[in-house]
């Protein structure tokens, strides 16, 4: 049986848009929203869980927090 669960993350990034005619061309930060959805044919832990969702707001602390995010 599949399993979904999802996950609203928020972070705080910079980036900017190269070949772009506008404010958007210059470095800078936004606060993100991000719709995380996992599926999977896992089966859940024994706590009742396919995926903690410390590990997901964790990974997104860890790669894109605070980040610059470049397009390059």
């Amino acid at each position: 049986m599949t399993m979904k669960i999802v996950q609203t993350i928020t972070f705080d990034a910079a980036h900017r848009l190269l070949s772009y005619n506008g404010n958007c061309a210059s470095l800078h930060g936004h606060t993100w929203t991000v719709d995380i959805e996992i599926e999977s044919d896992r089966s859940i832990d024994e706590v009742g869980m396919l995926l903690d969702y410390r590990t997901i707001k964790q990974y997104f602390k860890d790669y894109y927090d605070h980040r610059t995010i470049l397009n390059i």
